[in-house]
């Protein structure tokens, strides 16, 4: 209730006083009198209490109510919620919870999240991996969910998996989409080392159309993975490369849903 709000209780108030007192000089019936009165000094009272409680709330900005996050995983609790975020996403072609958590505790920075209001939303999780697994996923020799937790190698900086990219069927537009996406150049920027290869499997035609919207090649058909999906290559030769896709992700955000 705004201040006009308190304004109109104010005056109903006093007109209902008003009544009374007229009613009274004329000579009405004293019950009358009195259930107006007493009318009166409920809304006036009413309008206070209201009044002194709209006070006390604070004023939260419009910015805070919608506000989009992005920032790496680090609580068991943010695991957990993207983790099953995948799951509804991509049931059994999920990674398994447990061959996830192995990825997760060896690269940290591997699961990005995507969060609104502090819930997580969506993530992409991307893996630093040594060149030994990179040329067997490469060359369709191994599953995803075979990558072991001694494949995941920090020191890498030019060979990377993408296993999972997800935002929630309520939350998926272009803006959180871009936002999720800018978390992956972040993580990227700053590498020194170029070529960088990137790999990832095409599960949906949504997926696999952003995936060749940035540059994304395909290296195997469906049919020659053990994931039996598509696998898809982005090489990036240089820092000016890089720029190029952050300004593409610029143009989606623009793009706002």
């Amino acid at each position: 209730m705004d201040k006009l709000d308190f304004r109109k209780l104010s005056t109903i108030g006093l007109v209902l006083g008003g009544i009374a007192t007229i009613a009274q000089v004329i000579s009405l019936p004293l019950p009358y009198v009195i259930g107006v009165a007493a009318a009166g000094l409920i809304v006036l009272a009413y309008g206070f209490i209201v009044r002194k409680r709209v006070r006390r709330l604070p004023d939260i900005p419009a910015s805070q109510e919608n506000s989009v996050l992005v920032r790496s995983i680090v609580t068991p609790a943010e695991f957990e919620d993207l983790d099953e975020l995948y799951h509804l996403c991509f049931g059994s072609s999920s990674v398994p919870t447990e061959v996830l958590k192995s990825w997760w505790t060896a690269h940290p920075k591997g699961l990005i999240g995507l969060f609104k209001n502090g819930e997580v939303i969506g993530g992409v999780s991307i893996w630093s991996i040594d060149d030994d697994t990179f040329n067997k996923i490469k060359n369709g020799f191994i599953k995803e969910r075979e990558i072991l937790y001694s494949n995941i190698d920090n020191n890498s900086c030019d060979k990377y998996y993408v296993s999972e990219i997800a935002i929630t069927n309520k939350e998926r537009n272009i803006f959180n989409l871009s936002e999720l996406l800018q978390g992956v150049i972040e993580h990227l920027k700053d590498i020194s080392c170029y070529p960088i290869s990137i790999l990832a499997l095409g599960y949906s035609p949504q997926g696999i159309n952003l995936m060749k919207r940035f540059g994304f090649i395909k290296q195997l058909n469906a049919n020659k993975t053990p994931d039996k999906q598509p696998l898809f290559r982005l090489t990036v030769e240089s820092k000016n490369e890089m720029q190029k896709l952050i300004d593409s992700l610029e143009k989606l955000q623009n793009k706002k849903a």
